[in-house]
């Protein structure tokens, strides 16, 4: 796996857009945004957090049945192709817990706000306005678990493979 190709496009795209749609919702959420507007920036922040959550804390391996009905194999967790933050170390262990994050039930809340065909989203939506101080610690959890990958990263890689592989701190 060529690490720097995943981090670089990937990771920090995640955490780019991650912190678009938090500053975006932060700046404009006093101006002039509508309800439909500030659901589009909710959900956009919710699924870039949700797959940096899902990064940094490796989610369940991926357990496979078949649908009786339908015949399909259908998945839960990750697949092997998924990239995720232990990859990146000798030990494989996460270097996050999603609890670290969020609670479990904040992190169900969001599934389930982004599985937009369930009965659940219509009771309790999840949008800006309404839980400013779920974002910014939803933010800042997902900002300070970054940056103990990025010293995780410093441990374990030479300084120049290191600059290339830090999420948040590229500069030094």
């Amino acid at each position: 796996m060529d690490k720097e190709k995943i981090i670089q496009p990937h990771a920090r795209g995640e955490y780019d857009k991650l912190n678009d749609c938090y500053e975006g919702l932060a700046q404009k959420v006093t101006d002039s945004l509508n309800e439909t507007e500030i659901g589009i920036y909710s959900d956009c922040f919710l699924l870039h957090a949700r797959n940096l959550i899902d990064f940094l804390c490796n989610k369940e391996k991926k357990d496979y049945f078949k649908c009786p009905k339908c015949k399909l194999h259908i998945s839960r967790g990750y697949t092997p192709d998924d990239v995720v933050a232990s990859d990146f170390f000798c030990d494989k262990n996460p270097p996050s817990k999603k609890t670290d994050i969020l609670t479990e039930a904040e992190y169900d809340r969001i599934n389930k706000q982004l599985s937009h065909i369930t009965r659940a989203r219509l009771k309790g939506q999840i949008n800006f306005f309404d839980e400013r101080k779920l974002f910014e610690s939803i933010f800042n959890n997902i900002k300070d678990e970054l940056k103990n990958f990025d010293q995780k990263i410093n441990q374990e890689y030479d300084s120049l493979k290191a600059r290339d592989l830090r999420i948040i701190d590229r500069e030094s």
